[in-house]
């Protein structure tokens, strides 16, 4: 008898997964010299029948709070003092930090706290954001699916349909402020307000812009139309849409896909340069009536080739090696690298880089000319 209840009291140290409280996002912000730490929290138990049943299961309660210390270990500690449960920090998602946050060096603190915490993984999404944090963490997917598919906490399903933003994870930011140029590009997350069926209104998070951020600042940020050169170089390309102008002055959309990307540095004597090869597929789902192949490859090709230039423009204005180019030649030329270098950035100019690109057109499925219907 008394060897069975030693037995079972094993078991009483164990925390019960309905008796805990689930980290599913972070966000730091900085204000008044204090950072300032917000947690998404989720029932997890909520969360099991909200996936096994789908929409008809109701969508799961998130709840908010923050706390507020000198640093980001004393704003957690702050927050367990007002939390009701133990908060468990395994099915941490995401990371979102204000441009207030990393102006002040809140990356370091941040990658630093994930990294050491026993808890945490390393597949955490990071996020830049300049909308208010607690609306940005009480947003919420449509059709009442799991938090756990928000376009936060899962960004790579939205990547696969259309790639714009890479998403970066906290491994591969490590990875890229560890390596040379020592700069990762994130995305930047705002929250838009739109209307639902029944004219409600509900709040969803777009991807649509990028910073650049060192370990201990913010370099820049990239709007919309100055990203676009991205996609075309960044090796977790799927697929994406691309709108040419003809010159009939028409517009035409195709599908771009099936891309690969070859770059190679190019040394003559202290000169050093960059050949950016681009080749990619692209689907023309409705074909112009007059206007023939070549002429749509070739305003494509184009397309392609001035947003490759115009990101790596932008980079330049910023101080930022947005194409990672120091580190291609950290790879294939460390000598080289080595003798150039100046804390892992190397000397760029607009001249650096020679762009070519080939698109092989094609004709959509049906192979149809002009629209279905008049």
């Amino acid at each position: 008898m008394s060897s069975f209840l030693l037995f079972l009291s094993g078991c009483w140290d164990t925390n019960e997964p309905e008796q805990m409280v689930y980290a599913q996002g972070m966000g730091v912000d900085f204000k008044n010299n204090r950072y300032v730490l917000y947690l998404q929290t989720i029932n997890l138990s909520l969360l099991a029948k909200s996936e096994a049943s789908g929409a008809g299961a109701g969508q799961v309660k998130v709840e908010v709070g923050y706390a507020t210390g000198k640093n980001i270990d004393e704003a957690i500690f702050r927050y367990y003092q007002i939390s009701q449960r133990r908060i468990f920090f395994g099915h941490l998602a995401f990371l979102v930090l204000t441009d207030d946050a990393l102006k002040h060096g809140a990356v370091k603190s941040a990658v630093d706290f994930l990294d050491r915490y026993r808890e945490t993984r390393y597949n955490i999404w990071m996020y830049a954001t300049k909308s208010p944090l607690k609306k940005t963490l009480l947003a919420t997917p449509m059709f009442e699916v799991s938090n756990a598919l928000s376009r936060l906490s899962d960004p790579k399903v939205i990547f696969k349909q259309n790639s714009f933003i890479p998403p970066i994870d906290l491994r591969e930011l490590i990875i890229h402020l560890n390596e040379p140029s020592h700069e990762a590009s994130i995305p930047l997350v705002q929250t838009k307000e739109h209307l639902t069926t029944d004219q409600k209104t509900e709040t969803a998070i777009q991807a649509n812009e990028a910073v650049v951020i060192t370990s201990s600042k913010l370099k820049g940020v990239f709007s919309e139309n100055k990203i676009k050169g991205l996609r075309w170089i960044t090796d977790e390309f799927v697929r994406a849409g691309l709108r040419v102008r003809l010159p009939d002055h028409s517009d035409i959309d195709l599908v771009v896909d099936k891309k690969k990307i070859k770059i190679e540095p190019i040394i003559k004597g202290s000169n050093i340069a960059f050949n950016i090869k681009v080749r990619a597929k692209a689907t023309i789902l409705v074909m112009p009536q007059h206007e023939k192949l070549s002429t749509i490859k070739k305003e494509a090709e184009q397309k392609i080739k001035k947003q490759i230039i115009e990101t790596y423009v932008q980079g330049l204005n910023i101080k930022s090696d947005v194409y990672r180019l120091s580190h291609v030649l950290y790879k294939k030329e460390l000598h080289k690298w080595k003798a150039v270098q100046s804390n892992g950035a190397i000397p760029l100019t607009k001249d650096s880089i020679n762009v070519k690109v080939n698109v092989q057109v094609k004709h959509g499925n049906k192979q149809r000319i002009g629209p279905t219907v008049d």
